[in-house]
């Protein structure tokens, strides 16, 4: 039974000792007291209760709850103490990919970071619990298991999973802090430790690129052979887009009257297995491109060729409208087209690089142009030139070789 906490011979309410038949009537000096709260209504419309026993007396109890109240009030206690990490990520992910807040690749992206490595470091705890200690650990405990994988795979001749890097720590860590915003934001929690988390240093890798000489050479070689991805590699030599970008292009997006496309979406893979066309990340990926004459050109050649291959197939063409396809029409998957320029650049004998440093190579020829930050940052569609200054402020070999031999110049003139 319960007994009721008397005080001033009144009975307050929520406070009890929980005693059995065994008990006095009267009094009881065994059991400890406790007290039950009924919380304010959440955003889901429910009314939270919280239990607390192990007071040595019914004032005690009585105070600690009168202060949960008027912390509940003032939003210092979570709704739901009891709810773990574990429980919360999943209701958190579930709903924001069910309303599209997520782009599939990036839903997928922090599915596999949850399933794989936030939940079985961070799920046991409770929201209310949880510190910027636990997610440190956590942080140590994925790169240390990662690295562990990746001896027991070489030991054993196997191909070895990727490194977690510092960068993909800091990936995972966006996860983890807007998990606990929405947390926060929810009552469930009264600040988002997240934010005092010590991240590992993550340093920015030196873009890996092409001189002009090179980019030029590939390209003469790629049009002597008639490869079909001479176009593609033309255009994202010549204009810096994206690989998701090239090759969601259609007709519809290009003027080669004009010389100018328009750049608004992107084909991507999901766990490399499909391909989707999605919009850009910011509102600066959907964004014009002149185009240099020459690769304006090639476009035309191209979709010569692309109408003899159309007619040639008849009904069995695949009439998607995509500027970049197979013979029948079908459009290029991002990784195939991965996978192939690396296998050309080395029959190419060319320092290997990504097809996204393609992109790199662009930035760096325009910078050694004497590009300014902010236009090359509209052209690459970065959201803020900030993003262009710390991946290109790098000074090419060439642009350091010209400076010196005007230093030396302006030297040489001086003396005479």
């Amino acid at each position: 039974m319960n007994r009721p906490y008397i005080y001033r011979g009144q009975k307050i309410p929520g406070v009890f000792q929980r005693c059995n038949r065994n008990c006095p009537a009267s009094r009881c000096t065994v059991h400890t007291w406790s007290f039950h709260l009924v919380l304010p209504a959440g955003p889901d419309g429910r009314r939270p209760q919280v239990t607390k026993g192990g007071f040595a007396s019914g004032q005690e109890a009585k105070k600690a709850r009168e202060d949960a109240a008027t912390a509940a009030r003032s939003g210092k206690v979570s709704s739901k103490p009891g709810l773990t990490f574990a429980d919360w990520s999943k209701t958190w992910f579930d709903g924001k990919t069910e309303l599209g807040k997520f782009r599939p690749s990036t839903a997928k992206a922090n599915q596999i970071a949850l399933d794989l490595h936030l939940r079985p470091q961070l799920g046991k705890y409770k929201l209310k619990d949880l510190t910027a200690s636990h997610i440190e650990r956590a942080y140590g405990a994925i790169m240390r298991n990662r690295h562990r994988e990746i001896e027991a795979a070489t030991q054993a001749g196997q191909p070895a999973p990727r490194p977690i890097s510092p960068s993909t720590i800091h990936r995972m860590h966006s996860i983890v802090t807007n998990c606990l915003a929405s947390a926060e934001k929810n009552g469930l929690v009264v600040r988002n430790v997240a934010r005092l988390v010590e991240l590992p240093k993550a340093e920015n890798p030196k873009p890996a690129y092409w001189t002009p000489k090179q980019g030029r050479y590939f390209l003469d070689w790629l049009h002597e052979r008639g490869d079909r991805l001479y176009p593609l590699i033309h255009l994202a030599i010549h204009a810096g887009l994206r690989r998701g970008e090239l090759l969601a292009l259609g007709w519809a997006d290009v003027d080669l009257d004009n010389e100018l496309l328009q750049v608004w979406r992107q084909r991507t893979t999901v766990a490399g297995a499909v391909s989707v066309v999605e919009k850009p990340k910011t509102e600066a990926g959907d964004r014009p491109v002149p185009l240099f004459p020459d690769t304006a050109a090639v476009l035309r050649h191209w979709r010569a060729q692309q109408n003899r291959e159309r007619l040639a197939w008849g009904p069995a063409w695949n009439d998607g409208g995509w500027v970049f396809t197979h013979e029948d029409g079908q459009p290029l998957y991002p990784d195939t087209v991965g996978r192939t320029f690396r296998k050309l650049a080395d029959q190419a004998g060319l320092p290997r690089l990504r097809f996204h440093d393609l992109r790199h190579t662009f930035a760096t020829t325009a910078r050694t142009a004497g590009s300014d930050m902010a236009t090359l940052s509209k052209i690459m569609g970065h959201s803020s030139p900030k993003i262009t200054n710390d991946r290109y402020a790098h000074v090419s070999i060439e642009a350091h070789r010209q400076l010196i031999n005007q230093i030396g110049e302006a030297m040489r003139d001086a003396t005479g």
